[in-house]
């Protein structure tokens, strides 16, 4: 097994405690290490390039990263054993504001059902309202129908939509 310098500096496992994709297995992924290492292995057989997905990685002062790997073959050495390269991204910083993104707009969401508001932007180069789904339930409109100017000026009061295109413009 060759492990690269930052690969080392992320998970603070040395090369020699590293000599094996076994040892990565067990350090790295714990009770999932037999799973993970028949992924591992799953890799030598490999013909083409391959997204292997995201895994959650235990380091060694104990912090879980989740790394998403990719793999490809190297080739075959001359006693027949088979070569692949795997390269991981850590993600573990976008997945946390990810889940903090999810649960901000969740929070957002409730806040504009309580009060009843509704919020949207204009995609003006193709016309097309983006709606949040409280303005599709205070219009009575399913949140499958796209929405333009036009269509959206359909369903101002009648008496109110000279005043909202005047002020548009």
């Amino acid at each position: 097994v060759m492990i690269s310098k930052s690969w080392t500096e992320i998970t603070g496992y040395s090369h020699e405690e590293i000599p094996t994709t076994a040892h990565w297995a067990e350090k790295a992924y714990g009770s999932k290490m037999e799973l993970v290492q028949a992924d591992i292995e799953r890799l030598y057989g490999l013909t083409e390039g391959s997204s292997e997905g995201e895994y959650e990685v235990r380091t060694k002062d104990g912090q879980f990263r989740i790394w998403d790997f990719m793999s490809a073959p190297l080739g075959v050495l001359p006693d027949g054993r088979r070569m692949a390269i795997s390269m991981a991204m850590d993600i573990t910083e976008r997945k946390l504001v990810e889940a903090k993104l999810l649960k901000n707009q969740h929070l957002l969401s409730k806040a504009q059902e309580i009060g009843v508001l509704g919020a949207w932007e204009l995609d003006i180069t193709n016309n097309i309202l983006v709606w949040t789904d409280e303005n599709y339930r205070i219009f009575g409109v399913s949140p499958d129908t796209k929405i333009n100017y036009e269509a959206f000026l359909s369903y101002v009061h009648p008496d109110d939509r000279d005043y909202v295109n005047n002020k548009w413009a």
